[in-house]
């Protein structure tokens, strides 16, 4: 169905767009398309390397607005967003799904030059943006240790020598209501120019909560953005660029796929039931301000320097049990600062040599403060039948077991221990669990733990690229990195004590054991990153090249509240070869790559078996990736436009690590990883009532994928069927292009999704689901000066 009605759409599209170009018109081109990945501007197809970029201008025609709707354009990048704190980022099968500062993430973000990969801080609105650039694979030399297997770019529009500005109001189903524009000034001599960007937008969520408050998965964005450019010569620019962003979310729609809600379904895509109800949800916000400066000293050389400090502060309070009883209920406090100085000098001779060098150093700050709490009159009898069985795999008489521990129901709640536990007495190792019989069962039990982390790198770099000949070019770079990591772990003692603590061996808290203070650790480490790469001019319109590259993730330092974990270093290294170019009448942009990349040392957490409200970091071992990526991009006339892209990514866990030794994930695949993706689209344009009508359908593709490293967890159950969106929208444009108006739908058939599952809950056997957006309506008109 989706299929067949995306084709109609395109072909009636297609047809119409084909029959409206007169042989008197111009011939249509593709706008150039220059990107910054090494450093300096490039014609994309000048980059060895697989990279897809979007300006600005194509990112607002597609309503392109966040990495989730971006990573389906993009071949190799999977994205999932539970809360604007917690976004899964993975490129080509590797990511990070984790908070914890302790560690660093393995793709990250940039913005402006600068990493914000820290993961609450990662993901932010798209707005007023002059690219997006998505490279794959390590990128260490050109954009920093954050960079291990892949990067986000982000450029801003800056301020241009012009006066101009543009509103755009919005609203749909759902509560949609959207804002955004800019307003650009400049003196009269053209030397000071500024800019203002914002954003507001908001949405309800899709997941009404039967317990009360607003629907779950609902949306609230502010979003401000000033920046100054100042060039007081023509070879000097300084800009600097403000931040600002506030993020408010009601809480995230996890549902239980085992307790039922009060209406007796588990459905994810139906009303939930958490008990908090209007408590739930999150704010962040971040505030950040960049410094750069390029000076051009002579002809060939050029100074950037770039001065960035940055800071952010989240909360959420979720229910992670996913349900209407208050079994497992948390909150997340997060901060992060960071400061960072790079300086760099640019080389380009216009003949044989090009490329940087130089060297950064950054300072990073970052903590993380969760809260767990529980009703232990409704927690026990919901675990007392994995104790019941504990008990018996032990080896106690079931006539003992049913005497101390007798089976209950596990959604009706007790108020005391049974006064069986007495018979307990009679087991030796169990003996002083006797005193507990009859004890009564706190109504809430608390638990809290606290990790920071601290950060120092200096970073030294070079890349450089050679023209051996008109046709055959080199390029090296590498990357080296001192780093010193300071962290910490507290977990204090509940000032009640818990009286199901002895379930977790947690006493006398209930989940997390108790530290006798701040517990710290700290290490120096050196690391290093690097590429080899090559390009061949094959035509004066296409090139073949082939890279070499290595990534690594820094070594981690974990303490819990009963060990400490020095994790190794990760490393990966990836080989790549591919093609692209471009037509000679430049209507056709094409680009194919095919990779291969090894992992080693994947650090992950799972749950320890003899505690389930505890995590221990798992060295899983070594991982194989490989795969393909291709796309196309179409100026058929003045009035059409096509774009196609193909991602094919078979990432698995190894059978056996390098020591031989069986691997605990063996044969399973990454998280989020899709074997296949697919995204075909197209744009019609028409003369219409004093303007231009414009039409562009866009279907996206994705196979079955998994939400957890372990693609056996909850019975194999954590996972999305493949299957399609289709999305469209349509606009005016006034003749002199001041006003337009445009109409869209995203998910156009209504297709039923997950964002996530398993999560938290899936730890006691009580996996949560978290749905995607259900079709969505909008509207907006824009004014541009």
């Amino acid at each position: 169905m989706t299929r067949a009605l995306f084709l109609f759409l395109l072909g009636g599209s297609l047809g119409l767009a084909l029959s409206a170009q007169t042989p008197s018109e111009e011939p249509a081109r593709l706008e150039p398309l220059v990107v910054t990945a090494q450093k300096r501007g490039q014609s994309i197809e000048s980059v060895p390397a697989s990279l897809t970029a979007y300006s600005g201008t194509a990112l607002a025609a597609l309503g392109i607005d966040s990495f989730d709707a971006l990573a389906p354009l993009v071949p190799g990048l999977f994205v999932s967003t539970q809360s604007p704190s917690y976004p899964s980022l993975n490129v080509r099968g590797v990511g990070t799904d984790s908070n914890d500062p302790r560690q660093e993430p393995r793709v990250s973000v940039f913005l402006d030059g600068v990493a914000i990969g820290r993961t609450a801080g990662a993901s932010v609105a798209l707005f007023d943006l002059a690219q997006v650039e998505v490279l794959k694979g390590p990128q260490g030399t050109l954009f920093g240790r954050h960079a291990g297997s892949g990067a986000l770019s982000l450029v801003t529009a800056r301020p241009a020598a012009t006066d101009s500005a543009r509103l755009a109001l919005g609203g749909g189903d759902a509560g949609q209501r959207r804002a955004t524009g800019f307003v650009n000034t400049a003196s009269p001599d053209a030397r000071l120019s500024a800019r203002v960007a914002f954003l507001f937008d908001r949405a309800d969520g899709a997941t009404p909560n039967l317990a009360g408050g607003p629907a779950l998965g609902g949306r609230d964005t502010v979003a401000l953005r000033p920046s100054l450019r100042r060039q007081p010569q023509p070879d000097t620019t300084i800009d600097l660029i403000l931040g600002y962003e506030r993020d408010t979310a009601s809480g995230t729609a996890f549902k239980s796929g085992v307790i039922p809600t009060s209406r007796g379904d588990t459905d994810p895509f139906t009303a939930a039931e958490l008990n908090r109800g209007a408590a739930l949800g999150g704010t962040r916000e971040l505030h950040s301000a960049t410094l750069s400066l390029s000076h051009r000293l002579a002809p060939r050389w050029t100074l950037v320097s770039l001065t960035s400090a940055r800071r952010f502060t989240a909360h959420d309070e979720s229910d992670i049990d996913g349900s209407r009883l208050f079994l497992l209920e948390a909150g997340d406090h997060q901060t992060g600062r960071e400061l960072s100085q790079e300086l760099r000098l640019n080389f380009d001779d216009d003949q044989r040599l090009a490329g940087f060098l130089g060297l950064s150093a950054t300072r990073e700050r970052a903590a993380e403060t969760v809260d767990l709490a529980t009703d232990e009159r409704q927690l026990w009898p919901f675990l007392a039948g994995n104790f019941r069985s504990g008990l018996l795999a032990a080896g106690v008489p079931a006539t003992l077991v049913d005497a101390a521990v007798p089976p209950l129901h596990p959604f009706l709640p007790q108020t005391n221990l049974p006064a069986g536990f007495a018979a307990l007495a009679f087991v030796p190792p169990l003996a002083p669990l006797a005193t507990l019989a009859g004890a009564p069962l706190r109504p809430l039990a608390a638990d809290r733990y606290r990790n920071d982390a601290a950060f120092d790198a200096v970073d030294f770099f070079a890349d450089g690229t050679w023209r051996a000949t008109e046709r055959l070019e080199l390029t090296a770079g590498l990357r080296l990195t001192l780093e010193h990591q300071t962290t910490g772990y507290e977990a204090p003692a509940d000032a009640v004590p818990s009286t199901l603590g002895f379930l977790l061996g947690a006493t006398p808290n209930f989940a997390i054991a108790p530290t006798a203070g701040r517990l710290t650790d700290s290490a120096r480490s050196t690391g290093w990153v690097g590429r080899l790469a090559a390009r061949y001019l094959a035509t004066p319109r296409a090139s073949l090249y082939a890279t070499l590259s290595r990534g690594r993730r820094p070594p981690a330092l974990i303490i819990t509240s009963t060990d400490r974990t020095r994790a190794r270093e990760e490393s990966i290294v990836n080989a790549e070869l591919g093609a692209k170019g471009q037509s000679a009448d430049a209507r056709y942009r094409w680009s194919l790559a095919a990779f291969a990349y090894r992992y080693r040392h994947f650090q992950t957490s799972v749950q320890d078996p003899a505690n389930l409200a505890r995590f221990v970091t798992l060295d899983a071992g070594s991982a194989t990736g490989r795969g393909a990526e291709a796309s196309l991009t179409a100026q058929l006339n003045g009035a059409c436009a096509l774009f196609a892209t193909y991602g094919y990514t078979d990432a698995t866990f190894d059978d056996r690590a390098d020591n031989g030794i069986a691997q605990q994930f063996a044969g399973s695949t990454f998280r989020l990883t899709s074997r296949h993706t697919a995204a075909l689209g197209a744009s019609w344009t028409a003369p219409f009532a004093r303007g231009r009508f414009t039409f562009a359908p866009r279907l996206e593709y994705r196979s079955a994928h998994f939400f957890d490293d372990d693609n056996t967890r909850s019975g194999g159950t954590l996972r999305q069927p493949g299957g399609a969106l289709l999305h469209a929208r349509a606009s005016w444009t006034s003749a002199d292009r001041r006003w337009e108006i445009t109409g869209s739908v995203r998910n156009a058939l209504d297709r039923a999704t997950r964002i996530d599952a398993g999560n938290t809950g899936a730890s006691f056997g009580i996996p949560t689901f978290v749905r995607g957006e259900p079709r969505r309506l909008a509207f907006e008109v824009t004014r541009t000066w």
